[in-house]
């Protein structure tokens, strides 16, 4: 009888426990349904319908895509080198830079600051290379299905080693590179962006950022470190020179967090 009462004993306490510990969980961690949900959102995800930053506004800016040459091979980009987007057109990494690979700890899509290693560090822009996406449904059309790559059109139109993964592709995270032994390596992609190409390639997309703070310097929406960075589907009649792209949308890519 002792015995049967200490196993009765113990299994309340074991659920007086696991009870308790609920109760906890419930009281730290907020719900998703009291949670924003663009909080769940990162570099690499795409923009789906009513998606809490669907219709911001995006702004034009003057950016710069590049390595910067720590690798085996000097001169040229390499699988060691961390690849950066420069917001500001520069040819070194500066505050708010956005990491598209990871270095030392920072994820991709992080944001440099001031102390961090990599500040300042001199980049070399790509050259002959592309936004390109891998259409999944041979249907011709970027959709949002379709995953995206930086490309080395150097190599032809085919995923080659060393390109980047900017979304998901079967269980491979954006920021990472393709290598040899991939499922995603050799297949065909066409291009949507032109990174310095002599080749003219039609501009579908376009890098914009959302000036979620409202800064701004002699009538210029100002990019800084609580601003949103996208890969946005240009719309046809979109005229980007007078500085507003147009309204973050399905598709779109976040390429910061």
């Amino acid at each position: 009888m002792d015995m049967m009462k200490n196993k009765s004993d113990l299994h309340r306490h074991v659920m007086l426990c696991k009870l308790l510990s609920c109760l906890i969980l419930a009281l730290i961690l907020p719900s998703q349904a009291t949670m924003p949900a663009y909080a769940f959102y990162g570099f690499g995800s795409k923009v789906a319908f009513a998606d809490g930053d669907e219709g911001y506004p995006l702004n034009h800016c003057c950016l710069n895509l590049g390595f910067w040459d720590i690798g085996r091979e000097k001169g040229v980009y390499d699988d060691r080198d961390p690849v950066y987007l420069i917001m500001n057109g520069n040819n070194f990494i500066s505050i708010n830079s956005i990491r598209i690979t990871p270095f030392a700890g920072y994820a991709p899509g992080s944001k440099v600051k001031r102390t961090d290693a990599d500040i300042n560090a001199q980049i070399i822009s790509f050259r002959n290379w592309s936004i390109a996406y891998l259409d999944s449904n041979d249907d011709s059309i970027y959709g949002l299905e379709d995953s995206l790559y930086l490309h080395n059109r150097s190599c032809g139109n085919q995923i080659v080693p060393g390109d980047i993964r900017l979304t998901f592709f079967q269980g491979f995270l954006p920021g990472t590179r393709v290598r040899n032994s991939n499922a995603d390596s050799d297949l065909a992609v066409s291009d949507l962006m032109s990174i310095d190409t002599s080749d003219v390639i039609p501009q579908v997309v376009v890098i914009s950022f959302y000036n979620a703070n409202g800064n701004y310097l002699k009538g210029s929406p100002q990019y800084d470190l609580t601003d949103p960075v996208y890969l946005h589907v240009i719309a046809p009649e979109t005229r980007i020179w007078e500085g507003i792209i147009g309204l973050v949308g399905a598709n779109d890519l976040r390429l910061s967090f």
